[in-house]
């Protein structure tokens, strides 16, 4: 666990009541965010792989710019995983 998130498991810990609540629920939605966006960047880094490496892992270069543009809620990995199942089951 690093350091950000050990200080925001101590912060979420105590009282969601009191004069930092607001601040405390301000702090999470923005780490919340930053996370989104760093583990998106680095979905995204998979575009830098070449179109036979790609094949190798069982998408297309297309999947994965789909999934990388999915809403924060949505698992972008979970979403490319079913659609590489999907397309092996309709090739055998």
């Amino acid at each position: 666990m690093t350091l950000i998130e050990e200080n925001r498991s101590e912060a979420l810990n105590q009282s969601s009541t009191g004069p930092f609540a607001l601040a405390r629920a301000i702090a999470t939605a923005a780490f919340n965010i930053v996370k989104y966006r760093v583990k998106r960047a680095a979905f995204r880094r998979m575009l830098t792989l070449d179109d036979r490496m790609l094949k190798d892992v069982g998408v297309t270069r297309g999947d994965v710019y789909w999934a990388s543009e999915l809403p924060m809620n949505i698992n972008a990995g979970e979403a490319l995983r079913r659609e590489s199942l999907k397309a092996r089951k309709s090739v055998i």
